[in-house]
């Protein structure tokens, strides 16, 4: 356990718990969370901004996060959900922006970075693919 330090530790944990990495071994969530970076926000900071270009995906890993459309919230997410998805999957402009509705972290998994284990595990692209679907099916996000 001396090979982590708490703050790497603690992300991989974060990255396990999320449904779509736990195809992962040990060694490729390690490999994941070096190639993966942490951001600390405050309070309404902006994570993701409606019509951005960036296609990468984002893990909570502390603190709740809105999802906003058009100054509405749609949703929120907690530790351990991800955001981003949509864009990744259509390769088009962000639907929503992404707000932290606390105080928080969140992980930033690069476009790149995904792909890479796609390649390598094609089930992360069916599991990534249906839960945007389910999300497009609950009833807050669809009157968008």
């Amino acid at each position: 356990d001396d090979e982590y330090e708490s703050g790497d530790r603690e992300r991989i944990e974060t990255l396990l718990s999320v449904p779509i990495f736990q195809c992962l071994t040990e060694d490729e969530v390690w490999a994941l969370s070096t190639r993966s970076y942490a951001t600390a926000y405050q309070s309404g900071e902006t994570i993701i901004e409606d019509g951005g270009t960036n296609q990468d995906l984002f893990v909570i890993s502390h603190g709740l996060v809105e999802v906003r459309k058009q100054g509405r919230c749609l949703t929120q997410f907690g530790p351990g959900a991800i955001v981003g998805e949509m864009a990744l999957i259509s390769k088009s402009p962000r639907s929503a922006s992404v707000m932290m509705a606390e105080q928080g972290e969140v992980i930033c998994v690069p476009c790149d970075v995904y792909a890479d284990l796609v390649d390598r595990h094609p089930e992360m692209w069916r599991d990534l693919c249906a839960l945007m679907l389910n999300r497009l099916q609950t009833p807050n996000i669809m009157s968008a």
